[in-house]
């Protein structure tokens, strides 16, 4: 018999929200760079429970694509081997 060990994702720092502008989308990395107001891109990995949306309208990440270079919201937790986005605010 194997045991299967139950892994819980804790963060190791307190969620963050950064904004700025996309500068690249790769739907496939499930990646967005948003490049801050102090001109620093963040990497910023999506997972299936990240909310992308516009107004109150749902996005994909392959929506994404379309709105490179517009100004977003993002709340994102720190974590050693990338930040993982929990939301994204597209600003219309």
């Amino acid at each position: 018999k194997t045991a299967t060990a139950k892994t819980v994702e804790t963060a190791a720092w307190p969620s963050e929200t950064l904004s700025g502008k996309i500068t690249m989308v790769d739907p496939v990395a499930k990646l967005v760079v948003v490049k801050g107001s102090d001109g620093v891109p963040f990497d910023m990995h999506l997972t299936s429970s990240t909310r992308i949306s516009s107004g109150s309208q749902r996005l994909t990440i392959k929506d994404l694509n379309q709105d490179k270079q517009k100004d977003v919201t993002v709340r994102f937790v720190p974590k050693r081997d990338g930040d993982i986005a929990r939301s994204i605010q597209v600003k219309s």
